[in-house]
């Protein structure tokens, strides 16, 4: 396919799919978008990674299963084209399909859609295929419009992905110590002064993300250091079997158990549940003192299931100014009333800071709204996490 000239508010789009018919409908659904224009298409990764070099596109749509090189083994190859190269994956439902799409997300894809399942006909698959892509195009666009780099969030955890266990420790001792001035960006000023008043020893730690959340998770939950005692639960935008390989990875490449999330675990120390896709997760009674793990398929909040929203509120309802709330990349604002709600109760919000999230909507969200005690980069969001979580416990055992 011929390139032609894009003026410089747009992005450039190689398709990269085995299924002449695939391209076809990814084509339809781009070139319906404003902004963007597919400049070539390739049929496996090893002509993906010619073509890249060839016509410098700013996105990529790749598929995860083909013959020759698959998107998996093509993705190093495409990263290396430009380190900036927005690339999604376009994941069948298979346990194959989840597994390459969840180590491809931890190695520097941007995100990814799901093919459509059961279809009825052409016409209803282009339209779930565009439901799901055309909100990421869209967020791209916008991260062009402000002149953000759409990759440069993973760096910091790719960077992690390479380093040794020691390494990563050394790196997370390295972040709890004094930072120099030149080192701190604006984003990251107190927004509510100096730390805000801690009326409870911190007893929960929660994180929401969603577009970008996979990189940022295994970026905070491997950085943080081996004698973190909060027990942490994850709400991730995924779906079904996406979640649970989630787990076994993030369990990877951190100091912590992490695993998918089971009605009636009671919350522990140092370990870590990720919220099952098509289920929301909340906190119940067990006992006077303890929380467990409770799972619901009531309906999507914000059009999510898991619903951030959902976990938040139920920590701020049982867990209150105990819980310590962290808001990661994501579109819309999911998290945002539950964030709210455990301000009101007294715990703490953290926020990603807008320069290394993939997409700033959700902690944006919770920024605009003044509910965020403090916002950071991704790559210091580890260290503050443990700062407040040690500060916290010592003045509780001091009697504060």
């Amino acid at each position: 396919m011929a390139t032609e000239p894009l003026d410089s508010a747009g992005l450039r789009v190689l398709i990269v799919d085995d299924s002449a018919v695939v391209r076809s409908v990814l084509q339809r659904i781009i070139e319906r978008e404003p902004g963007f224009q597919v400049v070539g298409t390739a049929r496996d990764g090893q002509m993906a990674i010619e073509r890249c070099r060839e016509l410098r596109p700013d996105v990529v749509t790749l598929d995860v299963e083909m013959p020759v090189l698959d998107g998996l083994g093509a993705l190093p190859g495409l990263l290396g084209c430009n380190r900036e190269l927005a690339v999604i994956m376009i994941s069948s439902r298979t346990a194959r399909g989840a597994r390459e799409t969840i180590d491809a997300l931890l190695k520097g894809a941007l995100d990814y859609v799901t093919k459509p399942g059961q279809a009825e006909s052409r016409d209803e698959a282009l339209a779930q295929l565009s439901a799901a892509l055309t909100p990421k195009l869209r967020a791209l666009a916008e991260r062009k419009r402000h002149s953000l780099p759409a990759a440069r969030s993973l760096s910091s955890s790719l960077e992690l992905q390479a380093r040794s266990p020691e390494q990563r420790s050394a790196a997370a001792r390295e972040s709890l110590g004094p930072r120099a001035p030149s080192q701190r960006s604006p984003e990251r000023t107190q927004l509510s002064g100096s730390l805000p008043p801690l009326r409870g020893e911190p007893r929960v730690l929660a994180i929401g993300s969603s577009t970008g959340g996979p990189a940022a998770l295994a970026a905070i939950l491997g950085s943080l250091p081996s004698d973190f005692a909060l027990p942490i639960l994850i709400a991730q935008h995924m779906p079904e079997t996406f979640t649970r390989l989630l787990a076994e990875r993030l369990s990877e490449v951190s100091r912590f158990t992490v695993r998918e999330a089971r009605a009636g675990e009671q919350l522990r120390p140092g370990e870590a549940w990720v919220a099952p896709g098509n289920h929301h997760l909340t906190v119940v009674r067990a006992g006077t003192e303890k929380l467990a793990l409770s799972l619901n398929s009531d309906p999507p909040v914000n059009c999510c299931r898991p619903s951030i929203d959902v976990l938040f509120e139920s920590l701020a309802e049982l867990a209150g100014r105990h819980t310590l709330a962290v808001i990661l990349t994501g579109m819309g604002h999911d998290g945002r009333s539950g964030a709210a709600a455990i301000r009101k109760a007294g715990g703490v919000v953290l926020a990603q800071d807008e320069a290394s999230s993939v997409v700033w909507g959700m902690p944006g969200a919770v920024v605009a709204a003044g509910i965020a005690h403090a916002v950071h980069p991704l790559d210091q969001l580890a260290g503050e996490i443990a700062q407040r979580a040690r500060i916290a416990r010592a003045l509780a055992r001091a009697g504060s």
